[in-house]
């Protein structure tokens, strides 16, 4: 599934290519989660010394072992909370922000921009997968367990280490989203780089908990995989990043 995924990025990447005619020049965008992904699963390899995937609970056989319920439910609450703060709380800074071209709907979206709903949907799918895949290996799986050996390492007792290393993870998961935000918004009087440090910490968090009912990284990775999709989906739907994935340079 995981390769299947990567095949999507690339040939959805060639195509796009294929239609602006620029060939690979330097104004040309490459996807480069592929690459990326590798890297990490060959990292994963040298740090686990096995099958990284089967070392984090990634056999089809640990699927039955999720938490179905929690899963749906942390989804749910945290897809209507995002509308929400989107759509009322957030909604006049993030309608100048993307009036402006400050900020764009990422990869997914601007790869598919003029694709038909039902390649949109199939691709888009495929997309998120292997994006919220690599996300997920890097902060809940290596970093994770890189914060939590250390710390063990150097004497600290286990549960201490984990729950340190859940932490750390989180934290990062959250600053990534927050750096961005933080320059979109220099200068602006709003609480929205706050909001994407708190949020994507706290489901970094979540997905942990998650995790650790099933002894797998399955129920995170699959709850961000479908956050991920359905805000696609909802935005593709609503129109809302059309302008933007149309300028230049956006």
């Amino acid at each position: 599934m995981l390769a299947l995924s990567f095949v999507a990025r690339i040939l959805s990447d060639l195509d796009e290519s294929g239609k602006r005619g620029k060939g690979f020049d330097r104004d040309e965008t490459l996807d480069g989660m592929p690459l990326l992904g590798i890297a990490l699963l060959i990292i994963g390899w040298g740090a686990c010394r096995e099958d990284p995937l089967r070392a984090l609970g990634l056999s089809v056989s640990l699927l039955v072992r999720c938490p179905w319920r929690h899963m749906f439910a942390v989804w749910a609450a945290a897809f209507v909370m995002n509308r929400a703060m989107q759509e009322y709380l957030f909604r006049p800074d993030l309608r100048c922000l993307v009036d402006n071209g400050t900020i764009n709907p990422g990869g997914t979206y601007l790869a598919l921009a003029g694709s038909g709903p039902v390649r949109a949907a199939v691709v888009g799918a495929a997309m998120t997968f292997s994006q919220t895949f690599i996300e997920e290996f890097f902060f809940r799986g290596l970093a994770l367990l890189g914060v939590a050996g250390a710390l063990k390492h150097f004497g600290v007792p286990a549960q201490a280490a984990v729950t340190a290393g859940v932490a750390a993870s989180s934290l990062a998961f959250g600053l990534i989203h927050f750096i961005p935000m933080r320059r979109a918004t220099r200068g602006k009087r709003t609480l929205l780089p706050w909001y994407a440090l708190a949020a994507p910490s706290g489901l970094g968090a979540t997905f942990c908990v998650l995790n650790a009912m099933a002894g797998s990284l399955w129920p995170g990775w699959l709850v961000h995989w479908w956050l991920n999709y359905a805000g696609f989906i909802w935005s593709r739907v609503g129109g809302r990043w059309e302008r933007v994935a149309g300028a230049p340079g956006s």
